[in-house]
């Protein structure tokens, strides 16, 4: 019998020989390796940071998960461009909107709207060009001056559109003094009367007269 058993036979001995007791190790001897440490992994809750996996014996996690968000990408604003207007002093032919190639002009001293073509030499150009000068009853607004007449201006007289010559008068003022209304977005203005502001600048026929519906889009073009 080898040593072991020797000492087994031995220990029984010191027992009293009792062979149900209870086996206790002796110095010396190799006790039974413990069973193999499994994973545990703890789930995230939606209060919870990312999952990790754990040892029950303190090992570091051995994965981690990562949620990726999609990057944030904005559109460019779409740039306006800028609203038009009557500048004091600018010479401009006022062009119609929704009329590719009509202006406002005076012929036979009436203002009416006609086609004016593309080349200088046209002879309708001079009487569709006129001068923004500063209001002549109110400085806010505007007066428009014909090119080819100095001195002469678009006034209403019986709700009619007119060129006339300016006579110092306060009516003459108030009739040839026109505030420029922006619409459609910044697109185009209209023309609205000072001394009858519930009236605009209209066509009606190719003739221009003062309205209160249909105000006539018009778009300043420098010349």
């Amino acid at each position: 019998m080898g040593t072991l058993g020797m000492a087994a036979v031995s220990f029984l001995a010191l027992r009293g020989g009792d062979p149900t007791a209870e086996p206790e190790f002796l110095t010396g001897t190799v006790p039974p390796a413990p069973p193999p440490a499994q994973t545990v992994i703890i789930e995230p809750t939606a209060s919870s940071s990312p999952a990790y996996s754990f040892s029950p014996f303190g090992n570091a996690p051995t994965s981690r998960v990562r949620h990726r968000s999609k990057p944030i990408t904005t559109s460019p604003t779409p740039r306006r461009s800028p609203a038009v207007t009557l500048t004091v002093g600018s010479t401009v032919a006022l062009t119609v909107a929704d009329r590719p190639g009509y202006r406002v002009r005076h012929r036979d001293f009436l203002g009416r709207v006609d086609p004016i073509g593309p080349s200088r030499d046209d002879p309708g150009r001079p009487d569709s060009s006129f001068t923004a000068r500063t209001g002549i009853a109110n400085s806010g607004c505007v007066s428009l001056e014909s090119v080819n007449y100095p001195g002469y201006f678009l006034r209403h007289q019986n709700f009619e559109i007119k060129l006339q010559q300016r006579d110092r008068s306060d009516l003459f003022a108030q009739d040839a003094t026109f505030c420029p209304i922006v619409i459609r977005s910044g697109a185009a203005l209209t023309l609205r009367s000072i001394n009858y502001p519930d009236l605009f600048v209209a066509e009606a026929g190719d003739r221009l007269f003062l309205r209160e519906d249909g105000a006539l889009a018009l778009v300043p073009r420098a010349v």
